[in-house]
C-alpha cells in the first residue's frame, strides 16, 4: 500500500476517535473481549494490532505482563495513552505502527489479537504475515472478524451504510469460509473456530463474526 494511501486511512481512523469507544463499545463486543481475555489467561506478552483506543488492550492488560498495542493512528493512540494515564495502567505499550510493518523483532509474543480489523485493510493477507512473523512458533493468533459478505442481508446493510455515509472503510467482504481459508493459506494452522452472530435489536442491524483462533503451521 503507497504512503498516499496510508496516510488517507490513518487520517479517516483519526476522525473517529474522538468518537470511537461510543461507537465500537457495545455489550455483544464487550462481552466477547472478556471472553477473549478469559482464553488468553495470563501470559508474558501480548500484541493487540489495529488497537484503536485501547478497549481491547486495557481488558488483556488485567492479566497479561505486558501489551504492546499498535495502531496506523497517531490521534487513536494519543486517546488510548490518555485513558491509560487517567486508569494509571502501567503494562500496556500504545505506538503508532501500522498493520503491514511491524517494528518488532521475529517470535516474541506469546498472542497476536487483530479484532474487528481484518475486513478494513486492503492487504490483510501482509497484516497476517507480520503476525505471524512476530508470534512465537507456539504462539496463538485469535483474529475475530466481521463478515459481511455472508449473507444478502449482511451485504444489503453494509451498502446501505456506505451510502448514507456512515460506518468504517470496509475493502474486504468476507464470508466465514473466505476469512478462514484466507488465515490458513497464511501459514496458519486451526485451533478454534466459532461463527457467531450478534443482532442489534433497537437497530435491526445483524453481524456475523467468524472467531478464528489459529497458530503458526
Amino acid at each position: 500500500m503507497g504512503a498516499k494511501l496510508l496516510g488517507e486511512n490513518a487520517a479517516f481512523w483519526g476522525g473517529w476517535a474522538p468518537t470511537y469507544d461510543q461507537t465500537s463499545s457495545n455489550e455483544h463486543y464487550d462481552a466477547l473481549v472478556r471472553r477473549i481475555a478469559e482464553d488468553i489467561g495470563t501470559v508474558d506478552r501480548v500484541l493487540d494490532i489495529a488497537t484503536g483506543t485501547g478497549l481491547v488492550a486495557f481488558e488483556l492488560a488485567k492479566n497479561v505482563r505486558l501489551v504492546e498495542a499498535v495502531d496506523m493512528s497517531p490521534e487513536m493512540i494519543a486517546v488510548a495513552e490518555h485513558k491509560a494515564s487517567e486508569r494509571n495502567v502501567n503494562n500496556i505499550r500504545f505506538f503508532v505502527q501500522g498493520a503491514y510493518e511491524l517494528d518488532f523483532p521475529d517470535h516474541v509474543f506469546d498472542t497476536v489479537v487483530i479484532m474487528n480489523a481484518l475486513h478494513t485493510m486492503q492487504k490483510p493477507e501482509q497484516a497476517l504475515a507480520e503476525a505471524k512473523r512476530v508470534l512465537k512458533p507456539d504462539g496463538l493468533l485469535i483474529v475475530p472478524t466481521p463478515c459481511h459478505g455472508q449473507t444478502e442481508e449482511t451485504r444489503e446493510q453494509l451498502r446501505r451504510m456506505a451510502g448514507a455515509g456512515f460506518g468504517f472503510k470496509d475493502y474486504q467482504e468476507f464470508t466465514s469460509d473466505s476469512l478462514y481459508q484466507l488465515v490458513l493459506s497464511c501459514g496458519f494452522i486451526e485451533v478454534q473456530r466459532e461463527t457467531i452472530q450478534w443482532l442489534f435489536e433497537e437497530t435491526g442491524f445483524r453481524m456475523i463474526l467468524e472467531c478464528l483462533a489459529v497458530r503458526p503451521g
